[in-house]
């Protein structure tokens, strides 16, 4: 999928946003002034119909309303994410080639100032006024980069063990063979 076809989704999903949604927002959390702080090149809210599908993509233009939002890596829009404000740990990607939301928080080390924060999901990210991240693909290898922070603080101790279960499985150990070589014994 072209990055063109993401904005026009996204566009298309903050067109069909109405009042009562954007009321539900607020009163979850979320304010006005969050969402205008993260508009970047594309709208950073919308509503559209999505299946999630057991590979952790979603259909669009079927299924229940969700919440749709915009994943960018290095400022350049790579995917969408969607999530219902009833289960906003759920999350299904459109495309795949996002892994975080928040990515620049978690992998740009010259601008972390502090400790990256790491929510449990994107409602939990707009409450926040859109800072810190929340990873969505629990598999992707960008994981791995995560161990060069000296610290990462998360929103809870699910969380934490979450994180660490993630950048453990990502440590790959090479297979070590153990060759007895008598030539080598016998050099001394």
């Amino acid at each position: 999928m072209r990055m063109r076809d993401l904005a026009d989704e996204m566009r298309a999903a903050a067109r069909r946003l109405r009042q009562p949604q954007i009321d539900r927002l607020f009163a979850l959390g979320v304010t006005g002034a969050t969402l205008a702080r993260i508009w970047f090149d594309v709208p950073p809210i919308g509503i559209a119909p999505a299946r999630g599908e057991s590979d952790g993509l979603y259909s669009p233009d079927q299924g229940p309303l969700h919440v749709i939002q915009p994943l960018h890596s290095g400022g350049v829009l790579v995917d969408l994410v969607a999530w219902r404000s009833d289960a906003p740990t759920r999350t299904w990607l459109r495309t795949g080639a996002g892994w975080a939301l928040g990515e620049h928080e978690l992998c740009d080390f010259s601008a972390c100032t502090g400790a990256p924060l790491l929510h449990a999901s994107p409602l939990d990210w707009l409450r926040a006024g859109g800072r810190g991240a929340v990873i969505l693909d629990w598999t992707a290898p960008e994981i791995a980069r995560l161990r060069n922070h000296g610290r990462i603080r998360c929103r809870s101790r699910a969380l934490a063990a979450m994180l660490r279960d993630a950048i453990a499985a990502t440590v790959r150990m090479p297979d070590i063979i153990e060759e007895e070589n008598d030539d080598a014994t016998q050099l001394s």
